[in-house]
């Protein structure tokens, strides 16, 4: 079974840290080698368990747009104050409905259908570049790019109904 990610990459950075000091370089001084360091162990990690890296990345797109929170990041305010929840819960099932509502009838209309293309395009790229994170935050991009879609789709609908 896989560990949490936060427990997984605190492996992973004792490791590079390790390592660093073996080459006789200071984790604490030396911070423009960690990066180095660090991208070649989660390299390393990667090519050695492969499966346990498509598990982490496929998860972390889940959580992209699973709630209006997203992983548990430990904030231990928003778990105690259940209206807080509540608030979120509904808000991001409120925009999830609008969005897909408002990319099926943006589909729909051949003379707006790039909206839709458009959306779903920045949508891929930024759930496939938040990874294994998946913090619901790295989605404030696609919020923008949701709000034409949704408003034309909208609107579609609306002005079908008028005919």
């Amino acid at each position: 079974m896989q560990k949490p990610i936060h427990e997984a990459r605190a492996i992973l950075e004792a490791e590079a840290l390790a390592h660093m000091q073996r080459d006789g370089l200071d984790p604490n001084r030396q911070i423009f080698e960690r990066g180095r360091y660090y991208r070649a162990t989660a390299q390393r990690y990667i090519q050695q368990h492969f499966s346990d890296f498509v598990y982490y990345w496929l998860r972390g797109m889940v959580f992209f747009w699973r709630s209006a929170a997203g992983p548990n990041t430990g904030g231990a305010w928003i778990e105690s104050a259940t209206a807080v929840k509540l608030w979120f819960q509904v808000y991001h099932f409120a925009w999830m409905t609008a969005l897909l509502l408002g990319l099926w009838f943006t589909w729909r209309s051949r003379q707006h259908r790039w909206w839709a293309i458009l959306f779903v395009s920045i949508a891929l790229y930024f759930t496939v570049s938040a990874g294994c994170s998946g913090n619901a935050r790295f989605r404030l991009q696609t919020f923008a790019f949701s709000l034409p879609v949704i408003a034309v789709g909208l609107g579609i609908r609306r002005d079908s109904r008028q005919v």
